[in-house]
């Protein structure tokens, strides 16, 4: 096949009724539960260490990573 034609080929045709119909748009409300927490701790720390990997600020054998936990104290 010619390149103009080929090209007339996809200017002409439409992918209408080929491809699928895209799906609804789904809105959620985050909800905080322990597994989340972890992964946004884990990946902040992940944005600071690498963020600061350049500089000699921090040794990549000594980090550790930890969470963060609120206690109620006067129950």
């Amino acid at each position: 096949m010619d390149d103009t034609k080929f090209l007339d080929l996809i200017q002409s045709t439409t992918l209408v009724g080929v491809l699928p119909l895209p799906h609804s748009i789904v809105v959620r409300r985050y909800v905080q539960n322990a597994y989340t927490n972890l992964w946004f701790t884990t990946y902040r720390w992940g944005v600071v260490f690498l963020r600061n990997q350049t500089l000699t600020l921090m040794d990549a054998s000594k980090v550790r990573m930890f969470v963060v936990t609120m206690s109620d104290v006067l129950s």
